[in-house]
């Protein structure tokens, strides 16, 4: 005869975890900036994430087959695991719902895991497909040389005197609806190895930092009618088509995120990325998905420690994917 833990609190435990896992993963930042591969091999070899090529005149009745550009990223895909400890007699005694909390926690948990990996490679700014720094001012592109790294010098948006009472690491509302606009034409001017504009059609933009100050600039900046020195801000009108204002026919989408983890409180630099591209700026290798597994009634582990254990697996990594979707700025 089963037990409560294995008939009862495992399916419940696994209902929990899941629910909490696809919500809480749907609402990551880093969500929509990874190109998902459900893989069965330890090491993913990811070819040719560069463009397509240019659109040819077809000449002499023949066809110009273009060849991809040959270039191969490896990443590797490893085990990581959360599990918990459940005392047998807690089964009986838990009216609270503590582990089954714990178990939803625990999906949360995993599916934020996507940032943490994300984030890994952000930090480390490892070569990309063109054998240059993920972040560079040096990827070879059409013969010539584009960057996806921005500062001040770039942007000049600290020289101006309209931007009174603000500093690099705590930017005015103002500031920052500048600085948006700033890098959103900064993705449009990105072009591929045809010469083309990589984001002439990009409509959806993530902007991700560390630092409260620039966070908050960055909320106030997209939401606000007008902003704080009385201006008409032009975001607004960019976000909505339908107003006869705007300046586009179709809306611009802008996300605001912040997670400390990927620089100090007070850091002058955050990272901008288009993610309405079925190309992405990271890819996502998941091996074998998730796994729920446990050990119930009658284990060796619950016989000889008087616990069940009950936890979730899996196989991932995360590795870097087209750079002409990532840009870093720098306010400083």
């Amino acid at each position: 005869m089963a037990s409560t833990f294995d008939s009862v609190w495992v399916p419940t435990l696994e209902g929990n975890f899941l629910t909490e896992y696809e919500g809480v993963l749907e609402q990551t930042w880093s969500y929509p900036l990874c190109k998902k591969i459900d893989a069965q091999d330890e090491f993913i070899k990811a070819v040719d994430v560069d463009s397509v090529g240019a659109v040819k005149l077809f000449a002499n009745n023949r066809r110009q087959a273009q060849k991809p550009n040959v270039y191969t990223l490896i990443q590797q895909n490893l085990p990581y695991e959360l599990t918990m400890d459940i005392d047998v007699e807690d089964v009986r005694r838990d009216k609270l719902g503590i582990f089954e909390s714990r178990a939803q926690e625990m999906g949360g948990k995993f599916a934020d895991h996507i940032n943490k990996l994300v984030i890994s490679q952000i930090q480390a700014n490892p070569k990309c497909f063109d054998g240059v720094n993920f972040f560079a001012s040096t990827h070879p592109v059409n013969g010539t040389t584009q960057s996806n790294v921005f500062t001040s010098a770039n942007m000049g948006v600290l020289a101006s005197s309209n931007y009174t009472g603000s500093t690099a690491a705590n930017p005015t509302p103002v500031q920052m609806a500048a600085v948006i606009l700033y890098a959103q034409a900064s993705f449009y001017g990105l072009i591929d190895n045809a010469g083309d504009p990589i984001n002439g059609g990009a409509k959806e933009f993530t902007f991700v930092t560390s630092n409260p100050g620039v966070y908050a600039g960055m909320v106030t900046a997209i939401n606000s009618l007008q902003l704080s020195q009385g201006q008409t801000n032009i975001l607004i009108s960019m976000q909505d088509g339908n107003r006869k204002d705007s300046v586009n026919p179709k809306s611009i989408t802008y996300r605001a995120m912040f997670d400390p983890r990927l620089g100090s409180l007070t850091s002058t630099t955050f990272y901008g990325f288009r993610t309405d591209s079925p190309v992405k700026p990271f890819i996502w290798g998941e091996e074998s998905g998730l796994e729920i597994q446990h050990l119930g009634d009658g284990s060796d582990h619950a016989v000889k420690e008087n616990k069940y254990l009950w936890g979730a697996k899996t196989v991932r990594s995360v590795g870097v994917g087209r750079y002409q979707h990532a840009a870093s700025y720098t306010l400083s």
